[in-house]
């Protein structure tokens, strides 16, 4: 996967709307083989990409909103 999120979208040739919290881009980084895309959430904090859910599906009332794609 490209290094940043602007060469992700060329590379796939879409765009993505802003942010819906902060009106900025989402944050995009890469991890081992894939990558993480997230939003900041309703706490407009960046949690670093830990999500407002925990590992047993316990909502944290920080955290951010994450879309994560590895292989």
């Amino acid at each position: 996967y490209p290094d940043t999120l602007n060469e992700l979208q060329q590379s796939l040739d879409w765009t993505l709307p802003e942010d819906p919290f902060s009106g900025e881009a989402f944050v995009y980084q890469r991890r081992g083989e894939g990558f993480v895309l997230y939003s900041f959430g309703r706490d407009l904090d960046d949690d670093g990409g830990e999500p407002e859910w925990d590992q047993r599906g316990k909502w944290r009332a920080d955290g951010d909103i994450v879309w994560e794609c590895a292989r």
